[in-house]
């Protein structure tokens, strides 16, 4: 998964002939423009407003006036970042065509025709911007990962040429159709929480998907996710699913998150139960997971980190908890009968009812902050 870059400073990267490289017009009635970012530096005082102060931003972070000097860093790195800096223009950018990664991230940008450009991006971040039309990504297709979280965005048909896409969040917009989305077939990482989803099906031949989110959509079925067998994270809170069957069968499927839908109590446990055995059997970790009424006598759950986890009734006769984390968890009518506990976190545990015949708890930390006895 790529890393996202909120940087303090600026990083801009390495190209030769930049100076060949043309520049769009910086303003109606002016005869010719700026082929190069030193031309661009030089020329400040013909820029509009509002792409000078782009350029005072980038000076600014640079702590340097001389376009000289500054052209010289802007050369010799092919990372920019100016997130946060109440951008609006940014066509002094179309010149930056070595850039391979660009955050723009938090801005007041609405127009990104400048961008068509820079075809050497593989990592661009224009997350939380005022963007509705994404036309010019299109000629992007190097990208591998796009950030567009908390725009405006509706039609998504610009994405369909960027096949080399692996990560792309566009959370917090107002999306309704993927279908622009079917022909990504790198895609592993696929954010879409808080739109206005109600269809999924041109994600059912996504088969690299791994991480999935869709919660605050309004999705109602699952059609063609039973596809999607490399998915090992699933997030569907607030839809309005009834039936979570076709999980079934997503064999490495470890984070599900299914709250606030309308699925009955009986069918959301036994797939829920599952998921969360393999995701203690793979990563050792599942807080506040739902293990109740399950049977894991003699599991071999040493170290692991259940913290608030509910295994209210579950037998746990025998297991081995050498070292785990059950802080805050519910163990209220458990049988830890036989079970190794020692050195294992149970503060502010739940033991009502809790079966505790020949468990031991040496140097376990007890719910009430005291340590367990040794046996002699």
């Amino acid at each position: 998964m790529f890393a996202k870059r909120n940087l303090p400073s600026l990083l801009i990267g390495l190209v030769a002939g930049l100076s060949a490289v043309g520049w769009p017009a910086i303003g109606p009635g002016q005869a010719q423009s700026p082929k190069s970012f030193l031309d661009i530096c030089q020329s400040r005082d013909r820029l509009s407003p509002a792409a000078r102060h782009t350029l005072e931003v980038l000076l600014e972070t640079l702590q340097e006036t001389d376009c000289e000097t500054v052209n010289s860093l802007v050369l010799s790195s092919d990372n920019l970042t100016l997130n946060n800096s109440r951008i609006e223009d940014i066509s002094i950018l179309a010149s930056l065509m070595h850039l391979t990664e660009l955050y723009l991230g938090d801005n007041q940008i609405t127009e990104i025709a400048a961008l068509s450009e820079l075809t050497n991006l593989t990592v661009l971040s224009l997350d939380g911007n005022e963007l509705s039309d994404i036309t010019p990504l299109n000629q992007l297709v190097n990208l591998q990962a796009l950030y567009l979280n908390r725009n405006n965005i509706t039609d998504l048909t610009a994405l369909s040429s960027l096949s080399q896409l692996q990560e792309l969040h566009l959370s917090h917009n107002a999306i309704q159709n993927l279908q622009a989305l079917a022909s990504l077939d790198n895609l592993e990482y696929l954010y879409l929480s808080n739109n206005q989803i109600a269809d999924l099906s041109p994600l059912s031949e996504s088969l690299n998907l791994s991480v999935l989110e869709l919660d605050q959509n309004q999705l109602s079925r699952l059609d063609g996710i039973s596809n999607l067998q490399n998915l090992t994270i699933l997030r569907l809170d607030s839809n309005v699913v009834s039936s979570i069957q076709p999980l079934a069968n997503l064999a490495n499927l470890i984070e599900l998150d299914i709250d606030n839908n309308p699925i009955l109590e009986s069918d959301r446990l036994p797939i829920e139960h599952i998921i969360n055995l393999r995701r203690v059997q793979r990563k050792h970790v599942c807080p506040n997971c739902n293990f109740a009424g399950l049977d894991l006598n003699t599991a071999d759950l040493i170290g692991v980190n259940l913290r608030g986890a509910d295994l209210s009734g579950t037998n746990l006769q025998n297991s081995d908890l050498v070292g785990a984390n059950l802080e805050a968890a519910n163990l209220s009518n458990a049988d830890l009968s036989g079970a190794d506990l020692s050195n294992a976190n149970l503060l502010n545990a739940v033991l009502e009812g809790t079966r505790l015949d020949n468990t031991n708890l040496c140097e376990a930390l007890l719910p009430d902050g005291g340590v367990g006895s040794c046996m002699p």
